[in-house]
């Protein structure tokens, strides 16, 4: 027997599922990153408000009294290696510019009809100018690793020309 043919999804339809997708990737990635952001933040000023309290108690352990500190400086290192808040930013910009967009494409598609040609213009423009909101946004990921990467370089350069008798310059 052969199977019943997949049901023919219109186009507009088609385009509208692949943009709710995007958003719903970008609001989950956008809330696990802002989360992440609070997280760290509040680790490290609690951690750090802790520790002077800590070095107070003279019956405490000295690696008791420097575990917040160490805990916050992670913390810190996480935040700085990872910019949870930049990413954060990152994705409710391109998850927004996309609802803006889909909010766009469906009030001009309520006025064309399925079989003109204008409506396969219009869902075509719509697939584009969705997936240039994703490339831009993933653009900008490229941009900042490379200016990491970049300054990661500079910095291990310039230490590994030093020498032990020689201290660091201002400038690096």
């Amino acid at each position: 027997m052969n199977a019943p043919p997949a049901p023919i999804v219109p186009a507009h339809e088609h385009a509208l599922a692949h943009c709710n997708r995007y958003i719903e990737w970008y609001q989950r990635v956008k809330d696990n990153a802002r989360r992440l952001d609070y997280v760290l933040q509040t680790a490290i000023i609690g951690l750090s408000a802790v520790t002077p309290l800590l070095i107070l108690i003279e019956s405490l352990p000295p690696v008791l009294k420097a575990l917040p500190a160490t805990l916050a400086a992670i913390a810190a290192g996480l935040q700085g290696v990872f910019k949870f808040r930049e990413r954060y930013l990152g994705f409710a910009m391109a998850g927004e510019l996309l609802k803006a967009e889909k909010l766009r494409f469906e009030l001009r598609m309520a006025a064309l009809d399925p079989a003109s040609t204008a409506y396969f213009e219009e869902v075509d423009r719509f697939a584009e100018r969705m997936n240039r909101i994703v490339l831009t946004e993933t653009e900008e990921w490229k941009r900042h690793f490379a200016t990491q990467t970049k300054q990661d370089g500079s910095q291990s350069s310039n230490v590994s020309q030093r020498t032990t008798l020689s201290p660091p310059t201002k400038s690096g």
